[in-house]
């Protein structure tokens, strides 16, 4: 079953040898885990879809108890925040607080986050 999702990571874990596990923070299903295959390998595709701060529409699809990343194509640039310091450290604030919310549905911390 695939499953389209527009959200921005807000974390990852490493995982295996070449994947992450990434958290996308969507304003309709809150929080959702999925596996980036082949991220960490140097030519991977989709390598920019596992970063924090990554604002893209994600196909995921469901493999038994958790979701796979089919592709993704970036709706938005965030990195700029990354050459600010003021505006990095609020951000990285922000993902953490977002990273570890509880997994309800309310669009306002996606807001919050995005603004």
């Amino acid at each position: 079953m695939e499953k389209i999702v527009s959200g921005i990571v807000v974390g990852s874990t490493d995982y295996k040898e070449a994947d992450k596990i990434i958290s996308i923070l969507t304003p309709t299903d809150g929080l959702i885990r999925a596996t980036a295959r082949g991220v960490k390998k140097d030519k991977a595709k989709l390598k920019f879809s596992a970063m924090p701060f990554a604002f893209c529409e994600y196909t995921l699809i469901k493999k038994g108890d958790y979701f796979l990343v089919k592709s993704a194509a970036q709706i938005e640039s965030l990195m700029h925040i990354a050459y600010d310091p003021d505006a990095f450290l609020v951000g990285a604030v922000m993902l953490e607080i977002s990273a570890n919310a509880s997994g309800g549905t309310d669009s306002t911390l996606f807001i919050s986050l995005l603004e």
